[in-house]
């Protein structure tokens, strides 16, 4: 996953890049003559970046205490050579977890195809909460840009709530 940005609003950097120079100990000149040229320059970029607020990643993952568990963990797999079993067994393992209902996978599915046209699932991992409820978070691809959507499901598997947010690009 990619990290979550403790400071993630992209609104007077340049403000805040000299306020940081200047606390870390850098000359207070700065602070004179290059802090009112930013304070300037940012209150005009100032509509940009909260326009870009909206694609941020949240500062706090929103899954966390929630365990995962990837679509292979679901399937029955083959025995790798450290993993022990019995004479009597398979070389095959159990899944390590139940399968997740076909409802929210159908959902977010048909979610993504009706929303973001054109796009590859990068990848996909499943959660469950201590109450059993369920989230699925889905990276994907699409024009140049990653997203990241989580689809959270109440205990009945009916859609409760979908973010996303921007996950960096790639070359097309």
């Amino acid at each position: 996953m990619t990290g979550f940005n403790s400071n993630p609003y992209p609104v007077y950097g340049g403000v805040r890049q000299d306020a940081r120079l200047v606390s870390d100990g850098g000359p207070g000149i700065i602070w004179m003559i290059d802090m009112p040229a930013s304070l300037a320059a940012d209150t005009l970029l100032l509509p940009l970046g909260l326009y870009d607020l909206k694609f941020m990643p949240p500062s706090v993952d929103p899954l966390k205490g929630w365990n995962s568990w990837n679509p292979g963990d679901e399937e029955p797999r083959p025995a790798g050579f450290y993993e022990r079993t019995t004479p009597t067994s398979s070389n095959t393992l159990p899944p390590k977890h139940s399968r997740l209902d076909k409802a929210i996978k159908d959902d977010y599915q048909s979610y993504l195809k009706k929303h973001e046209p054109a796009y590859f699932e990068r990848d996909t991992s499943f959660y469950e909460d201590k109450t059993g409820r369920h989230a699925v978070k889905v990276q994907i691809g699409r024009s140049g840009y990653y997203r990241v959507y989580i689809f959270w499901y109440d205990k009945n598997n009916v859609r409760a709530k979908v973010i996303w947010y921007a996950n960096g690009g790639y070359a097309c």
